[in-house]
């Protein structure tokens, strides 16, 4: 048996052999961790080992024993090891104000955003945010192997302010200069 069967790398895991022989005694034990990156310490002879599983994977550990009467019996248990968690989120962006972005993140189980200001949920991978002015979103994740926090800053360029200028009262036919400013590029509607 193991003390626990999920954990997050590195993960140590206290091993428990629960023999009972027809003579009353063990000749041998041999522990295959199924985890070759470990090198020499894939094995142990010990009656009741640890393993330090470093890489994320699916582990079938087995103990081999051998009574006094040299007769073998195996047993098997699933070791599962998690990675670390890591949360990957949306790119920082930048958009026109009153302009809608989705604003997503991975590598956890549960989110939450903060602050609400502008966001159309607090919870979940993928929420979408209309914020007025530049804001700094926090997302944390939570997953077996901890929580991790990260900002993402959606940038909001205003609206123009245009301002406008005209002579006044025109004659037909009378050339007539207009100015503007506040923006790049103009368009004059008749």
């Amino acid at each position: 048996t193991s003390d626990t069967a999920v954990g997050c790398a590195p993960f140590t895991v206290n091993f428990t052999h629960n023999s009972i022989t027809s003579c009353n005694a063990v000749k041998e034990y041999l522990w295959n961790f199924n985890d070759p990156s470990s090198g020499v310490n894939n094995t142990s002879t010990n009656a009741n080992p640890s393993h330090v599983f470093n890489t994320p994977g699916t582990y079938s550990v087995t103990l081999v024993v051998i009574n006094c009467m040299g007769i073998k019996d195996s047993t098997a248990n699933i070791i599962t090891v998690n990675s670390a968690s890591a949360l990957n989120t949306s790119s920082p962006t930048v958009v026109c104000a009153g302009t809608q972005v989705t604003l997503t993140a991975s590598g956890a189980t549960t989110y939450v955003w903060s602050p609400a200001t502008g966001l159309s949920a607090t919870t979940g991978g993928s929420v979408n945010a209309v914020p007025s002015v530049t804001t700094s979103y926090t997302v944390t994740g939570t997953s077996l192997c901890g929580t991790l926090s990260s900002v993402v800053t959606v940038s909001v360029n205003p609206f123009p302010v245009i301002t406008a200028s005209s002579p006044g009262v025109v004659r037909p036919g009378e050339t007539v200069t207009l100015t503007s400013a506040g923006t790049v590029s103009y368009t004059c509607l008749p």
